[in-house]
């Protein structure tokens, strides 16, 4: 019976080899294929976490980062705007016009252009720290995954921009705008109606002039941020220079600083600071004309004497240099862009 049952099954199996052996090949190689793509998915999921984790980590390192950007950038602001005040001292002129000392004509006139030129280094002075103080931070994030550099090493590579900004960068930019604000608001009559636009246009106009001036050679944020000895470096191709750590670094700084890119994000902030100040001054200007709509019938925006806006205008500059300002000019998207290229660069570098 088992052999009878046996040969015609043998035969059968003989007869259709081919289509069974085709048949194991083919279920073989689709249980091997689902199971290399079960393996490939999880793969494929596991990376993905893994990229998301990643990812995650640096967010929170750049966004610690720009916190800690903005609280040093912001501790710096202080000292910067103390020295400012005093190279552009405006309140002795008013004290004088106070007690009736000296030509009253010509006091309201070189206190027209100290307040334009005071307000107009600020205008430069917020984005410039902002910009050096979050480039180095983003360069150091990446060099302390790689280098044995020291304590002492990073405390002066970010103190030598504040320092020199005190010494001498605050001066040298006083000196080129108020020769630029001279220029501009020199004949303009103290009784001329002014607005918040025509206060823009004023600075808007200085700033312009100021970084178009090749007199001096190119606009460059590093020329008032860095001293001579750390310029020099930018030239030097000496084998020393590169092998040190804080001189490699400063070079680095330069190049980032002194590139297109980082022109454009400087100018945009520029752009954004004045017509945030524009805003503000709008909002002063009504407060002094609460009439203003029946007064001006050819204009909505309110507007008072050059002389009555000069001590409303004097008086922004702390809220350009505050907390407040740096946060929106650091939020901005091209600002942002450019901070997240720096520290994506660095970080796949180092």
């Amino acid at each position: 019976m088992v052999w009878n049952f046996s040969q015609p099954l043998c035969r059968y199996l003989y007869r259709h080899r081919n289509k069974l052996i085709f048949t194991g090949v083919f279920v073989g190689g689709v249980v091997g294929s689902l199971k290399l793509a079960e393996y490939t998915i999880a793969e494929f999921f596991a990376a993905e976490q893994r990229n998301a984790a990643e990812n995650q980590r640096k967010l929170q390192t750049f966004n610690q980062i720009h916190q800690h950007s903005l609280a040093l950038a912001e501790a710096m602001l202080d000292s910067v705007i103390e020295r400012l005040e005093i190279i552009v001292d405006t309140d002795a002129i008013t004290r004088k016009l106070k007690t009736s000392q000296g030509n009253k004509v010509d006091l309201w006139n070189e206190l027209k252009i100290r307040i334009f030129t005071k307000i107009s280094t600020a205008v430069f002075v917020v984005p410039i720290l902002l910009i050096v103080v979050q480039t180095q931070l983003n360069q150091i994030s990446g060099y302390t995954q790689s280098s044995t550099e020291t304590d002492e090493q990073q405390e002066e590579f970010l103190s030598t921009p504040h320092k020199y900004l005190l010494e001498g960068g605050i001066e040298k930019l006083v000196l080129h705008i108020s020769g630029v604000a001279k220029n501009v608001t020199g004949t303009m009559p103290l009784q001329c109606p002014m607005n918040s636009t025509a206060l823009e246009t004023i600075i808007r106009s200085i700033c312009s002039s100021v970084m178009s001036d090749t007199s001096s050679g190119k606009f460059s944020v590093i020329n008032y941020v860095f001293p001579q000895k750390i310029l020099d470096l930018d030239v030097l191709s000496s084998e020393d220079s590169l092998e040190d750590n804080l001189n490699f670094w400063f070079m680095q700084t330069l190049d980032i600083l002194d590139s297109p890119d980082c022109m454009r994000v400087f100018v945009h902030c520029i752009s954004e600071s004045i017509s945030s100040l524009g805003n503000e001054m709008q909002d002063s200007i009504a407060a002094k004309t609460p009439n203003a709509e029946e007064e001006n019938n050819f204009s909505e925006v309110p507007s008072l004497p050059l002389a009555k806006t000069l001590p409303l205008l004097n008086a922004k500059l702390k809220s350009i240099c505050s907390k407040r300002f740096l946060t929106e000019l650091s939020s901005l998207e091209i600002f942002q862009k450019f901070i997240s290229n720096i520290y994506d660069s660095f970080l796949s570098v180092f």
